[in-house]
């Protein structure tokens, strides 16, 4: 009797983890920012193709930079609220460049 308790919420832990699995998934940010928000911020969209674009970079771009450096922001939020990495390390001479995911803010895909 106490094996079959046991088996039995055993069994419902189990079965409602796998349902709270897909609370812990992250629905990324879809809509792009404006173009008062990337000009305020000092950005502007690198671009791709004609009708799309890859990430941003600074308005202002180095000349001459040290080197390059492209960040990848994960699953939370979109490349243009990293716009810190782009004042902290531009000040230090690198091009900045925020690559934004396909299907992440505003990026077809």
């Amino acid at each position: 009797m106490l094996l079959k308790a046991f088996i039995l919420t055993a069994a419902i832990m189990i079965i409602s983890g796998c349902d709270l699995q897909n609370k812990f998934l992250y629905y990324p940010g879809s809509s792009a920012p404006s173009e008062e928000s990337l000009k305020a911020d000092n950005l502007r969209r690198w671009p791709s193709s004609a009708g799309d674009f890859r990430g941003y970079v600074a308005a202002n771009d180095v000349g001459g930079p040290k080197g390059t450096i492209i960040v990848f922001h994960g699953n939370g939020g979109i490349a243009a609220d990293r716009t810190y990495y782009l004042k902290d390390l531009g000040t230090l001479g690198y091009r900045v460049i925020l690559a934004e995911y396909p299907g992440y803010g505003g990026r077809k895909g």
